[in-house]
């Protein structure tokens, strides 16, 4: 069956051109692929370091985020935020809840654009970010992506279990609309 989205219109989803129908709760344009239309989503380059700082929240250390090829066989969320972002920094503590409520489902990853590392620490730690992120002060990451381009910060892409690219979204996202997405692609083989 083909994924969802946009009623009577078509829209560009992994590299193939869909008529979608609306989901509930999801913005019009966010579209899921069907799985057999999906491309395999970049993996972070070796030379990416994780987002750190010697300080810490809650006496631990920032999260270290884990590789594409590691989190394989499970859903994967990664969000390209930026500390100097306020959409990013609005929709933040809503990714925290749904990282959550998604736990040993769903692996979070962030991925911290055109940022310095003190800030993208600061961010880390202001909003007790859960999950780890890749540092990315070029955008190397996006760049990478040859379907389903995240066009925009923040902008969250959700990677199915065989480590296709399964939707974008390239604006700020709510919590209800994360998990109806969620929902819908972890009920999909």
């Amino acid at each position: 069956m083909v994924g969802a989205l946009l009623a009577g219109s078509a829209v560009a989803c992994g590299g193939t051109t869909l008529a979608c129908d609306p989901i509930p709760n999801v913005a019009p344009g966010v579209c899921i692929t069907a799985p057999d239309d999906r491309v395999p989503a970049p993996e972070f380059p070796d030379s990416f370091v994780p987002v750190q700082n010697p300080e810490t929240f809650d006496g631990e250390p920032l999260p270290t985020p884990v590789t594409l090829a590691s989190a394989r066989g499970s859903i994967v969320v990664v969000n390209l935020w930026g500390a100097w972002c306020g959409p990013c920094r609005r929709e933040q503590p809503e990714l925290n809840t749904v990282a959550a409520e998604y736990l040993g489902d769903v692996v979070f990853i962030g991925v911290d654009v055109r940022d310095t590392q003190a800030a993208g620490s600061g961010h880390a730690r202001e909003f007790q970010v859960a999950y780890g992120s890749w540092f990315d002060p070029t955008q190397l990451y996006p760049s990478l992506f040859t379907a389903s381009v995240p066009r925009s910060v923040p902008a969250t892409v959700i990677i199915d279990r065989e480590g296709r690219i399964a939707t974008t979204i390239n604006s700020i996202t709510t919590g209800p609309e994360l998990a109806t997405l969620l929902d819908i692609i972890l009920t999909q083989p």
